[in-house]
């Protein structure tokens, strides 16, 4: 049977290739070279780096079998950055990848140039299972990481510190594997009655200084008139969406809950207020606003210099215990840090 191929870029010149071979030997041209891999296991994936001229670097079978099920990872987007490092993303079902055994759904992980697993990654989603399709889609990379279109599948998915809350997400990780931001639409979550709109990411690239393009569609919902939020801008409409994204941004991370007995913090079983919110970014006289999820995850992203984090759409007779000013204040020195705990 002829594998089923996708391929992915390498900027230094030639490609990435994966396939899925069911107890066959690949071979590169006619057959009658050496083989480059032979695969034994039911649906396996290979992966293959080709040099400019076509000729093969090194090629890798892409995951094993945890248990007896074969169906174990799919391949969705692969690239690699200018030192050769490859990325995969896709979904995992009952796989191991060197050695490392993965969570059902997502997965993102990095070989070295020469071919050699260095790290996977996969989500959780708190008090549930992973959805088996819930998977990572598309690649941007570059030397100092990668960024992932992730998929949740209706689920909140975790992936280390950050919180994945829309149907698609944009995930940054840096070249070590730490999650470092993630991106999405203002999506609220199921609600009685119509469905709300989301984006759906189709397309993801990246410009010599980092910056992420995306591109996409409006959800469809049939009742209304979607309206899709992506950080400050606004989209009424069906309607077809291209937007940048600096790469580089700081992120604030925290959870907005119900101070029950109004001591200024949060006390076993006090869950997220039960209200929709929004987070008030506020830098050099600039305005950026986030919803808050269902779950109460606060997160907004920030520049460079003095940043100032606040709550708006508070009811009548509620207000703010933690922090007893109302706000959170700080300075960022740079690009890509992160400040959690930011409690509300």
């Amino acid at each position: 049977l002829l594998p089923t191929l996708i391929i992915g870029p390498k900027p230094g010149g030639g490609c990435l290739v994966s396939g899925s071979l069911t107890g066959a030997t690949l071979y590169l041209g006619a057959g009658t070279a050496m083989p480059l891999l032979t695969l034994t296991t039911s649906q396996a994936k290979f992966l293959t780096s080709l040099d400019a001229a076509g000729t093969p670097q090194w090629s890798q079978q892409a995951g094993t079998a945890a248990t007896a099920n074969n169906f174990f990872i799919d391949i969705y987007a692969l690239a690699a950055d200018a030192s050769g490092n490859c990325y995969i993303t896709g979904r995992s079902s009952d796989a191991r990848v060197s050695g490392t055994a993965l969570s059902p759904g997502f997965f993102l992980a990095r070989y070295d140039a020469a071919g050699t697993p260095q790290w996977t990654r996969d989500a959780q989603a708190p008090g549930a299972a992973v959805p088996a399709n819930a998977s990572g889609q598309l690649l941007a990379v570059n030397n100092t990481g990668a960024a992932v279109v992730v998929y949740t599948a209706g689920a909140l998915l975790q992936v280390g510190t950050l919180a994945l809350r829309a149907p698609y997400n944009i995930l940054h990780f840096n070249s070590l594997g730490v999650a470092q931001w993630t991106v999405a639409d203002a999506w609220t979550g199921p609600t009685p009655g119509a469905f709300p709109p989301y984006l759906i990411l189709t397309g993801l690239g990246q410009d010599a200084n980092g910056n992420l393009y995306l591109k996409g569609t409006t959800g469809r919902n049939l009742l209304s008139t979607p309206v899709i939020q992506l950080g400050a801008q606004t989209v009424v409409g069906n309607a077809a969406i291209v937007a940048r994204i600096n790469a580089y941004a700081n992120t604030l991370r925290g959870q907005v809950y119900f101070d029950q007995n109004a001591n200024g913090q949060r006390d076993t079983g006090e869950g997220a207020f039960p209200r929709q919110l929004t987070g008030v970014l506020t830098q050099g006289g600039g305005t950026t606003y986030s919803a808050v999820g269902s779950t109460g995850v606060l997160q907004a992203h920030a520049s460079p210099g003095a940043y100032t984090l606040s709550l708006a759409g508070l009811p009548a007779l509620y207000t703010v215990s933690q922090p007893s000013s109302g706000n959170y204040a700080g300075t960022f020195s740079g690009s890509s840090q992160l400040v959690s705990g930011l409690s509300f």
